[in-house]
């Protein structure tokens, strides 16, 4: 029997029965009675303790010395064998109920002990741990004559563990022995325990084992023997009726001219006294007498029933599909019935060649006189379809760009293997040039980065939890790796607190990705994007900002629309008909108007509107004093700073840590003149605190506090205005109070800060910097490190002879290689099955969660997105 755990915290215990001597039989409406008193006769116990990975490690810091038994442990199956993801537990107490006999687990976990007793026994294995406490699991087990029972683990697997929810059977099978019930089957018993696993008693006693094993001070086994197991069962009906279950049927599709079908299910009663007193398989089908099949015990002390049933010839030309009624009942006249569509059994009205598709029997086509052996043959580019002669249908694919081999005559210059752009090879099978265009801007949002190069292309790198980076998955990169069918942008926008990027094309349409909870993706839908998405009516834009749940745009028009958290779809703004550019912030926006002036609205409690006041608005109010501004600055969480056209700069609102830049710590309601008027500046950008501008001498000045920097190299936090290591600078970008990047006139670009993968370096350890670290925009292929931008994988030497990795960086397929094929949920670049992503690359537990929500809602495994990553906490 095979019990699995449902939570990723689980203790396992597996215990092998060897029977030397012939064990009398229990006897009794076909179960395993306590109630009789047999001759007791000797038999030995195998038995191995486990616990599973990571789960109750504090009863396992303990060692034991191995006890004498355990020569004759090793010598049953494989005691010896500790499955991946598992630990022995040494040093338990293992004791039997009606023995005296007691055994200590060994370093493999196994334990021997002879027995002087025979039928249902309560196995019970106790760790104490001087510096924890007590913790105990059970396990019911029947001791039957001429039947060897193991329990120990096999096959990589840790056999019937012994888990919360084995033990919940073994309290019910107490209960059982101390009412003096005879109908006692730990095996049925177990399987009732799965099938009510929802019920909140179990849940309780299963959270209170738990509980017990992490920490001591919970009551643990301490207090159950004050709890009515009677409570688990709530109803007589749930008790007492038959439970059928793991419906199987053999045999099925039968053919035309007839053949046999086999149906069996596990039954099991429940109560005192009950038994089942008879099971039966109803086949019925539209126009057919309905067919009765009797189950039968298929072994005396056995809950599997079977019967066979022999179809003849169907003569009706039609397929005939029945469905299956498994109904069973007890001594006390209580039943049990399963049925659902889905358990049918088909039989074929007629044979292959007949021209008509007989699924039942298998056929899925059928040509009459046309059916061949013969392969068609496929043109470049097509498919082809024959059917053969036993009615099965076959699909031939021609040559064609992407299957590895270069087909010159159909105009094809290379083939990689794939359709992918992007990688050296087009979806068409023409060369590309893929030697990187210059960044000419950058973008920063909540622990990530996108840079837009001068060919229109747009990428991403760091946290992709909401598939921010655009590239259709939800897996972090530490390089920058191009956002899916993005060509010809000439603007980005990502921002404070935002999870979600917008890129306004050449078109004047726009396109967004990543969280999209509040909308703000602006495509009608609450639903995340790992891949772009347009924004609703959205064809002229001349403009785009995003700031954290929310994106706006500014049209043709000077009309402004907004989507997100306080609007409704793609919203108007009101009031304004003249905007040429807009800057959202994270819960306020502000829009820089033909005039020169300046209009914002939302949150006001630090004076983010300008006005004069700290009252919030929904409608745009003018901010005081700005006559003569020509360009706002990017991001700011709750500032917001505006060029003028004499090169000066003003600011206001939130001021906690000077970066309005006049040198104090007050929050600011008008605007007041940054950095004692400095002049030169070109273009400035804020984050939640601190404010960076740029010099026409390409000197990059800041102002406020950034975690591991302001770029200086030496301060966290300065009043006054400090000249970073930045030089020839020509755009600027803030995230939070984490991260700031720049990019060069010569289309370099460097960050500094907190890395999480944002400075796009490559780095594994998302080392952090005070000062700036070069972003890599080119690779070279064969130097063992996967470049996102242009590899998807790189094996260095084997690359191109290993059959994984091509000599051009492109993933060949195969579990190894680094890059995550179809059919794959992880690749960490070998084929080691003990590391986190085991050899056959599809990932289990945890780890096969690729993105933030599916981590998230993984209660089963009880998941935590960390890194990047969906990992056990």
């Amino acid at each position: 029997m095979k019990t699995t755990s449902k939570k990723g915290l689980s203790v396992a215990l597996s215990v092998c029965l060897i029977m030397i001597m012939a064990v009398a039989m229990l006897s009794g409406c076909g179960s395993s009675g306590a109630s009789h008193a047999p001759a007791p006769v000797v038999t030995r116990v195998v038995g191995q303790v486990l616990v599973q990975n990571p789960g109750l490690a504090r009863i396992t810091n303990e060692s034991a010395p191995r006890v004498t038994e355990r020569a004759a442990a090793q010598a049953v199956g494989n005691c010896s064998e500790i499955p991946a993801g598992y630990s022995a537990i040494s040093g338990a107490t293992i004791v039997v109920s009606n023995s005296s006999e007691t055994a200590t687990t060994d370093a493999n976990g196994c334990f021997s002990m002879t027995l002087n007793s025979n039928g249902v026994s309560i196995i019970t294995a106790t760790k104490t741990n001087s510096n924890h406490g007590t913790t105990t699991l059970k396990k019911a087990i029947a001791i039957r004559s001429g039947v060897t029972n193991e329990f120990i683990a096999a096959n990589g697997q840790p056999g019937a563990a012994m888990t919360e929810m084995t033990t919940v059977a073994a309290m019910i099978i107490e209960k059982k022995i101390t009412n003096n019930e005879t109908n006692i089957e730990p095996e049925a018993t177990e399987a009732y325990v799965a099938m009510i696993a929802d019920q909140e008693d179990v849940q309780k006693l299963k959270n209170d084992i738990v509980a017990s094993a992490q920490d001591p001070t919970t009551p643990g086994f301490t207090s159950f023997s004050n709890i009515d197991i009677s409570t688990i069962t709530k109803s007589e009906a749930t008790t007492n009726n038959p439970i059928i279950y793991n419906a199987l049927i053999a045999g099925s599709p039968v053919a035309q001219t007839g053949g046999s079908v086999t149906i069996s299910a596990k039954i099991a009663a429940f109560g005192t006294d009950n038994s089942i007193s008879g099971a039966t398989a109803t086949l019925t089908a539209t126009g057919v007498t309905p067919i009765t099949v009797s189950l039968s015990r298929t072994s005396p002390e056995g809950i599997t029933y079977s019967g066979s049933y022999s179809f003849g010839a169907n003569t009706t030309g039609n397929d005939i599909t029945y469905v299956a009624t498994i109904a069973a009942a007890d001594i006390k006249n209580l039943t049990g019935s399963y049925a659902t569509e889905t358990f049918q059994v088909l039989q074929s009205g007629a044979g292959c060649g007949d021209s008509t598709v007989q699924a039942g029997s298998g056929e899925t086509c059928d040509a009459g006189a046309g059916n061949t052996n013969t392969a068609c043959t496929a043109a470049y580019g097509q498919t082809c379809n024959y059917c053969d002669t036993s009615c099965v249908s076959h699909d031939v694919v021609g040559t064609r760009c992407g299957d590895n081999t270069v087909q010159a005559g159909n105009g094809e210059i290379c083939d990689d293997g794939n359709t992918a752009n992007g990688d050296g090879c087009s979806s068409a099978c023409q060369t590309e040039d893929l030697t990187p265009s210059q960044a000419i801007s950058i973008t920063l949002g909540d622990d990530f980065s996108c840079v837009l190069f001068s060919n229109g292309k747009v990428a991403c790198t760091g946290s992709n939890s909401s598939g921010q980076l655009g590239n259709g998955t939800t897996r972090k990169s530490l390089g920058i790796a191009y956002v899916s069918g993005i060509t010809s942008a000439e603007q980005i926008s990502s921002g404070e607190q935002a999870t979600h990027t917008c890129a306004r094309l050449s078109s004047g349409a726009v396109k967004c990705w990543g969280a999209n909870y509040a909308g703000q993706l602006g495509n009608g839908t609450t639903t995340n994007s790992s891949t772009p998405v347009s924004m609703s009516g959205i064809s002229n834009a001349i403009d785009v900002s995003v700031g954290g749940t929310n994106t706006c745009v500014v049209l043709q028009d000077g009309t402004i629309r907004c989507a997100g958290t306080g609007y409704t779809g793609v919203a108007t703004i009101p009031d304004i008909s003249n905007a040429i550019q807009v800057s959202v912030m994270t819960t306020s926006t502000c829009a820089l108007l033909s005039g020169h002036t300046v209009k914002c609205w939302g949150e006001n409690s630090n004076g983010t509107l300008g006005n004069g006041s700290t009252t919030s608005s929904n409608t745009p109010v003018g901010v005081t004093g700005i006559s003569n501004a020509v360009k706002l600055m990017h991001g700011g969480y709750s500032h917001m700073c505006a060029l003028l056209d004499d090169t000066t700069a003003k600011c206001w609102g939130y001021n906690h840590t000077s970066q309005v830049g006049d040198g104090t710590q007050t929050n600011r309601t008008t605007p007041v003149v940054f950095d004692a008027g400095l002049s030169g500046i070109v273009d400035i950008a804020g984050g939640q605190d601190a404010t960076c501008v740029i010099l026409s001498t390409g000197q990059l000045k800041c102002v406020g506090y950034i975690q591991e920097g302001l770029g200086d190299g030496t301060s966290a936090y300065s009043g006054t205005i400090v000249t970073t290591l930045v030089s020839n600078a020509k755009n600027a970008a803030m995230s939070s109070l984490k991260t700031a990047c720049a990019v060069r006139n010569d289309g370099t670009v460097a960050c500094w800060g907190i890395n999480n993968g944002v400075f796009g370096d490559l780095s594994t350890n998302f080392t952090s910097s005070a000062t700036p670290v070069e972003m890599i925009l080119s690779d070279t292929c064969g130097n063992g490190i996967i470049f996102p931008l242009t590899e998807q994988c790189d094996m260095s030497a084997a690359n191109g002879t290993n059959g994984l990795c091509s000599a051009t960086c492109q993933s060949l397929g195969g579990c190894g290689n680094g890059y995550i094929d179809s059919g794959e949920t992880c690749d960490d670049g070998n084929q080691i099955d003990t590391d986190s992503c085991p050899n056959t690359c599809i990932a289990t537990g945890c780890a096969a969660n690729t993105d933030f929500d599916a981590c998230f809602n993984d209660h089963v495994n009880m998941c935590m997105w960390m890194g990047g990553s969906c990992q056990a906490w």
